[in-house]
C-alpha cells in the first residue's frame, strides 16, 4: 500500500480542508453541544424532566429513522462540501504535479489512498456515527447502527471513486457558474452583493445553517409546546440559531474587507452603509423572519427580530474593532452565547438586546474605515 502518497494528499487536501472550514465546525460543535446539554428550560420543569428531554434528543439519532435520514443529508451535504474543495484544490497552480504523480499509480492502491484520505476528513462524521451506533447498541436497537456503518462505507467509497475520476481529468476552472450567468444582466444594490456570494460561494454552508435553524425551531415546538407562551424559550431558540449565523457574518466581514474596500473611498455616509447592513442582514433572515410573523403576533415577532439582529451585530462590531482574528472571534461568540444565556435565564434579555445594538452600532461608526489585513488561511 502507498503510505508516501496517502502522506501527501493528506498535507494538500485534509490539513487544507481542516483549516478551512475549521470556524463552521467550531460554530456547530459549540452550538449543539450547548443545545443539547447546557440548555435549560423555562418554566415549571424539574431537574428529572429536563435530564429525560435530553437523553430522548440523544436517543433520536440512534433509534429514529426519520432523524437518521435527516442526519444522512447533513452527512450527504458535508460530503459534497467534501468534494467541492478537493476540486478547487486540484485546480490550484501547485498541485498540477498530482495529475502526473497519480496517474502513475494503480487504480487498486489509489482508490484505497483516496478512501483513507475521505475517512480522515469526514472524521467528525465518523465520531457521531460511533456515537450513535454505541448508544444504539446500549438500547439494543441494532438495526440502526448497521445502516449507518453501511452509509459510511458507501459514502467514503463513492468519494473515493470520484477523486479517482478527478485525479485523471483537467478541470476548466474557467466555466462560470450557473447563478452568474443568470443574475449578470440584474441591478445589484449594495446590501445584496453579500446575499449574491452566498449563494455562489457558500451554498453547502448556508444550507446547513438554515437546516440547524429548522431543527432548533421544530425541537423547541415539538418538546416545548408552550414555547409560544413563553418568550424566554424562544429567546433561547434565536440565541442558537444566531451562533449558527456567526459563521456567515464573519465571512461578510472578510468579503466587505476583500472585495468592497472601494466603498470606503466613496461619498456614502457611515448611517447609510449601517442600514445597508441591516438590510443585508434581513436578507439572509428571511426564512426565519417568516416563519417568526406567521406563528406570533406582530409584536412579538418584531421583538424576535429584533433580538436576532442585535446578536448578529454584536459579533459583527467585534470584527469591527478587533479584525479578523477566527480564535478571538470564536472566544467572543462563545462569551455572547453564555452571557446571553444568562441574560435570558434572569429574563433581561431585552436589555441585551439594547446594549448589543448601541455598542455595536458605536463599534461600527469608530472603526469602518479602518484598514484590515486579509491573511492568507
Amino acid at each position: 500500500m502507498n503510505f508516501p502518497v496517502l502522506k501527501v494528499l493528506d498535507k494538500t487536501f485534509v490539513k487544507a480542508f481542516y483549516r478551512n472550514h475549521s470556524g463552521l465546525l467550531l460554530f456547530f460543535f459549540i452550538a449543539i453541544f450547548s443545545y443539547f446539554f447546557f440548555m435549560k428550560t423555562a418554566g415549571d420543569v424539574t431537574r428529572e424532566m429536563q435530564v429525560l428531554y435530553e437523553i430522548k434528543l440523544t436517543l433520536l439519532f440512534a433509534t429514529n429513522p426519520l432523524m437518521l435520514a435527516f442526519v444522512f443529508f447533513i452527512w450527504l451535504i458535508y460530503t459534497f462540501k467534501s468534494w467541492q474543495f478537493v476540486a478547487k484544490q486540484f485546480l490550484m497552480e501547485d498541485q498540477q504535479f498530482l495529475f502526473y504523480s497519480l496517474g502513475a499509480i494503480n487504480k487498486k492502491t489509489l482508490f484505497i489512498n483516496w478512501f483513507l484520505l475521505q475517512t480522515r476528513i469526514t472524521l467528525p462524521i465518523i465520531l457521531f456515527g460511533a456515537f450513535a451506533i454505541i448508544i444504539g447498541i446500549f438500547n439494543q436497537q441494532y438495526i440502526i447502527p448497521i445502516i449507518i456503518v453501511f452509509l459510511l462505507l458507501v459514502i467514503n467509497s463513492l468519494s473515493a471513486v470520484y477523486y479517482s475520476f478527478l485525479s485523471h481529468q483537467l478541470i476548466n476552472s474557467k466555466d462560470f457558474s450557473p447563478l452568474f450567468k443568470l443574475t449578470k444582466s440584474w441591478k445589484k444594490p449594495f446590501f445584496s452583493l453579500f446575499p449574491y456570494y452566498i449563494l455562489d460561494q457558500l451554498k453547502i454552508p448556508l444550507i446547513i445553517i438554515k437546516n440547524f435553524s429548522i431543527i432548533i425551531i421544530t425541537g423547541h415546538f415539538y418538546y416545548f409546546p408552550s414555547s409560544k407562551n413563553d418568550l424566554r424559550l424562544m429567546e433561547m431558540a434565536i440565541l442558537m440559531i444566531c451562533t449558527g449565523h456567526a459563521f456567515l457574518v464573519y465571512h461578510q466581514k472578510k468579503f466587505d474587507d476583500t472585495f468592497l474596500l472601494i466603498f470606503k473611498n466613496l461619498p456614502y455616509p457611515r448611517n447609510k452603509i449601517y442600514i445597508y447592513l441591516i438590510l443585508s442582514t434581513l436578507i439572509l433572515l428571511i426564512p426565519e423572519t417568516l416563519y417568526l410573523f406567521l406563528n406570533f403576533s406582530i409584536w412579538k415577532a418584531t421583538y424576535l427580530l429584533s433580538y436576532a439582529l442585535s446578536l448578529i451585530f454584536i459579533y459583527r462590531g467585534f470584527l469591527f474593532a478587533f479584525g479578523l482574528d477566527i480564535k478571538r472571534y470564536l472566544f467572543w461568540v462563545f462569551g455572547i452565547l453564555i452571557t446571553s444565556f444568562l441574560f435570558i435565564m434572569f429574563k433581561i434579555a431585552y436589555l441585551g438586546m439594547v446594549m448589543s445594538l448601541i455598542l455595536s452600532y458605536i463599534s461600527f461608526y469608530r472603526n469602518y474605515y479602518r484598514f484590515t489585513i486579509i491573511s492568507n488561511e
